[in-house]
């Protein structure tokens, strides 16, 4: 069986040829011919010297199904998820779809089904203007998160004080191009919150006097359940936050993707099982 893996560069070129034994890997990379030394074990590999930032890499898989019996699609890469999804919605693979990757990479799309499903969450709204910031403040008070709402980690770029913070942060306006929404989002500021991983083993920390931090397995365990479940062996870790009024709601959920999981990880996405001997 043909297995494409889409590779983004995110860290070392991980040993897929070792870890999918049996199947025909072709590699679709964003590296440089320089940084791929070792091409053993690979049916294909070819480099994109823009694969960010064209349909290059879609059109190759998509041609390469029509010569190969595409089995999988393999991406471990956080920047691949929603093109890996639609690439396997169009050739009918199984795995992870475009819609469910998106839930994962957009905050705010992640936030609007998680409320959907009466899972309380951290207030956001997204900033498509620079009048959205006024109001938010308005809503919300200062101080005010904007944080990047489709990159990976959705890393916080700004903490708006006041309105001649909001004044200097809008200086140019939001968004590089006229023609783009800017990939912001907004929300209150919230000074605590935990990460809980293994629902069945967390316990409340034994210095925590607040009183109702038992109540973060539920609300995490509504988020588990209100989004779809990821192809692979690895959690969910669900960002938990403490509001003004002492309540838990939901920050965020991402897929714990560590690297003692990478393998089994890589194999569930090749439909293979998670277990595997070394290949020497």
């Amino acid at each position: 069986m043909t297995v494409v893996v889409l590779d983004a560069p995110s860290g070392p070129l991980l040993p897929y040829p070792s870890w999918l034994a049996g199947a025909d890997v072709v590699l679709f990379t964003g590296r440089s011919p320089a940084e791929i030394r070792d091409t053993d074990g690979y049916a294909e590999v070819r480099p994109f010297a823009r694969y960010e930032a064209s349909a290059q890499v879609e059109r190759a898989v998509l041609a390469l199904a029509e010569v190969r019996t595409v089995a999988a699609i393999v991406a471990t890469a956080a920047v691949d998820a929603i093109r890996a999804g639609a690439l396997r919605d169009h050739l009918g693979l199984p795995g992870q779809g475009r819609e469910s990757a998106i839930l994962f990479r957009d905050l705010v799309a992640m936030r609007q089904r998680l409320a959907g499903e009466a899972v309380p969450t951290v207030p956001f709204a997204a900033v498509r203007r620079v009048s959205d910031l006024y109001w938010f403040a308005h809503e919300w008070g200062f101080p005010l998160t904007v944080r990047r709402r489709r990159t990976s980690g959705w890393p916080t770029v700004a903490t708006l004080r006041d309105e001649a913070e909001v004044r200097e942060f809008t200086l140019g306006g939001i968004s590089g191009k006229l023609e783009s929404l800017p990939d912001l989002m907004a929300e209150p500021q919230i000074e605590r919150s935990l990460v809980v991983t293994d629902l069945d083993s967390w316990r409340p920390d034994a210095g925590d006097s607040t009183g109702d931090s038992t109540d973060v397995p539920a609300v995490a365990r509504a988020a588990f359940a209100a989004l779809p479940p990821p192809a692979g062996p690895y959690p969910y870790a669900v960002e938990a936050c403490r509001t003004a009024g002492g309540a838990w709601v939901v920050g965020s959920v991402a897929c714990d993707f560590g690297e003692a999981r990478a393998r089994d990880a890589v194999r569930a996405q090749a439909g293979l099982a998670p277990q595997l001997e070394e290949v020497s």
